[in-house]
């Protein structure tokens, strides 16, 4: 008995990949660390807190709830990175949710080039 596989599925050029990327790779940059404006372009700054966090009539505002929600935001934005600038702890004003304040990042053009250039060899 023989059974013969397809690769037919994964024939996605490493551009695609790249620019299919899921929300879990976005590449996140905390409060502490500089801006590495040598890497990346500036895509537009950004806010999260509980306003989106109202999924399915439940409120999920834990940080890990809202950070995905803004690798989510910065994915459809195009971008490979989120720099969080602030995050907000939950307080009397909002005391179950944490809020972030951040940048949406895309690499730059060379950078960019030269991942897919060393994927492909």
């Amino acid at each position: 008995m023989f059974i013969f596989l397809s690769c037919s599925g994964y024939n996605q050029s490493l551009n695609e990949k790249l620019e299919n990327k899921d929300f879990w790779e976005i590449v996140v940059i905390g409060p502490g660390n500089g801006l590495p404006i040598d890497k990346y372009n500036i895509i537009t700054d950004f806010y999260i807190g509980s306003q989106d966090c109202n999924q399915n009539k439940k409120k999920e505002c834990s940080y890990q709830a809202v950070l995905n929600l803004a690798k989510k935001k910065v994915s459809k934005l195009g971008g490979h990175a989120i720099k969080i600038t602030e995050i907000k702890y939950p307080d009397n004003l909002y005391p179950d949710c944490y809020r972030i304040y951040g940048i949406a990042l895309k690499l730059k053009v060379a950078r960019y080039n030269f991942i897919i250039d060393s994927l492909n060899n």
